[in-house]
């Protein structure tokens, strides 16, 4: 469905998360093992199933917890149906039955020694969510619309959740 998943690392520790595991869990789990990279979380921009195709098996090869907005538990629940309705065939997709950190409780979560922004953007899904990466000026944005992203520096280099990534000053 041509979404974008990301592995985002620090490079010292190798501490690091995916967000939003749009593909074979399996085959992400080999990226990470080949990188050394040591997860501590799936991180999701909202409850879509096409952000978290891969996310269960993730979720059971490392025991991670998934990091979704509790506005989008819904979604979760009823992904099997949704993937099967719009991939026009049964899939093995599985339903998250819950979701471990709710993001609605917080506004940054901690990525080594790095804070990244938790940023509400209802709209796509009532839990969509993006990621802010201050220092680096990154944006994980999840499917919001660029004209609902909050106003950050020209300078933000954006990562969607489908299409290639932009510099937000080259839109405005």
């Amino acid at each position: 469905m041509g979404t974008n998943c990301y592995l985002l690392w620090e490079d010292e520790t190798k501490e690091g998360v995916v967000i939003d595991p749009a593909d074979s869990g399996v085959e992400i789990a080999q990226e990470i093992d080949e990188k050394r990279i040591r997860l501590t979380g799936i991180w999701a921009t909202h409850g879509h199933f096409d952000h978290l195709l891969g996310g269960l098996d993730l979720k059971l090869i490392y025991n991670l917890p998934l990091y979704c907005h509790g506005a989008d538990l819904y979604l979760l629940k009823r992904q099997k149906r949704t993937a099967s309705y719009f991939l026009k065939r049964e899939t093995g997709v599985p339903n998250f039955s819950k979701i471990d950190v709710d993001l609605c409780k917080l506004d940054s979560l901690t990525l080594a020694k790095e804070i990244i922004e938790v940023i509400p953007c209802p709209g796509h899904t009532p839990g969509s969510v993006c990621f802010y990466a201050k220092k680096e000026g990154w944006l994980f944005s999840g499917d919001a619309p660029t004209a609902d992203l909050p106003k950050l520096p020209r300078e933000t280099f954006v990562l969607p959740g489908h299409e290639k990534e932009f510099w937000l000053g080259r839109i405005l």
